[in-house]
């Protein structure tokens, strides 16, 4: 008897401890985070930038942060920063470390984030961010004001 308890003990703990790897990789495996960069082509901007990438270092519920690097087709290089967190205030957006506007995340769903921000002049912005079931695109669908709709698609 005391051997058949042993090994529920051990059997039981060894169980314990897969599932919470399992946890862990499970955790660690969120399809938004990593380095993204923007693919031109498949993009719909009013101004094409020569090269551009987006570092996501978290996107969930409890936070979102980013960083874009790119340079412009007039070759000038550029950056944004953001972190905040999605629940629906507005949090400041950095463009060349200058303050540009403040910008609302709110999670629809584990693969669509919307946001609604604010520029200088009273300028608005809607954006829907979406990430492909497979987990290879986000594309990134904005309007600015009144123009015309822009959509940036970027692939890991």
């Amino acid at each position: 008897m005391k051997r058949w308890t042993l090994f529920v003990l051990v059997f039981g703990s060894l169980v314990g401890l897969a599932a919470g790897k399992t946890q862990e990789k499970i955790k660690k495996a969120n399809p938004w985070v990593g380095v993204w960069k923007l693919d031109i082509s498949k993009s719909k901007l009013h101004e094409s930038p020569k090269q551009e990438t987006m570092q996501i270092d978290s996107a969930d519920k409890s936070s979102i942060k980013y960083s874009i690097r790119g340079i412009s087709d007039e070759g000038k290089e550029y950056t944004e920063k953001y972190d905040g967190k999605p629940d629906g205030n507005a949090y400041p957006v950095l463009v060349d470390g200058k303050e540009l506007g403040k910008i609302a995340f709110a999670w629809q769903s584990e693969h669509v984030c919307t946001a609604q921000g604010q520029g200088p002049g009273g300028s608005t912005l809607a954006e829907t961010v979406t990430l492909s079931n497979d987990g290879k695109t986000i594309t990134i669908k904005s309007r600015e004001g009144k123009e015309e709709e822009e959509t940036a698609v970027y692939v890991k």
